[in-house]
């Protein structure tokens, strides 16, 4: 069993908004304290590139693979070392609109590498708090203007 996680946002702006923050990969850096850089294109199947800098550990960057994509509703990325056992993992968030705005649920889980729950774990949920805070932070004043 690997690493999991899950976590949800109640964000005071509409799905088109949070799908227009998610899919600005080239604004990560201006908003996003976990994945600090991000390069592709989200259509299926395309690579993307992300620079990822979780708490007291080095920065470090993974292709990905953009898995599935429904604008405004869901994003799916997935990686893997060049031996599928040894690691792997997938990234989604699901958008939702509400009354009020949308609800975003963003999962995470990475299989493989002994040890990787005990190296990452607290640190890796805080750092995906961090960013699903930042994400609400940036639509709402995005939703404002």
């Amino acid at each position: 069993m690997g690493l999991r996680f899950e976590a949800t946002a109640v964000i005071d702006a509409g799905p088109e908004v949070v799908w227009r923050v998610l899919s600005d990969l080239r604004a990560y850096r201006e908003w996003n304290p976990y994945i600090v850089d991000a390069r592709g294109s989200l259509e299926p199947g395309e690579p993307v590139e992300l620079k990822i800098s979780p708490p007291d550990t080095p920065t470090f960057t993974i292709e990905t693979q953009v898995n599935a994509v429904t604008p405004a509703e869901h994003l799916a990325l997935g990686w893997q070392s060049d031996d599928p056992d040894l690691f792997s993992g997938e990234a989604v968030f699901d958008i939702n609109p509400t009354p009020f705005g949308a609800q975003v649920t963003f999962r995470q889980t990475v299989e493989g590498v002994p040890g990787l729950k005990k190296g990452l774990g607290d640190r890796n949920d805080l750092a995906l708090e961090m960013m699903l805070a930042a994400l609400k932070a940036r639509c709402e004043r995005q939703s404002r203007h």
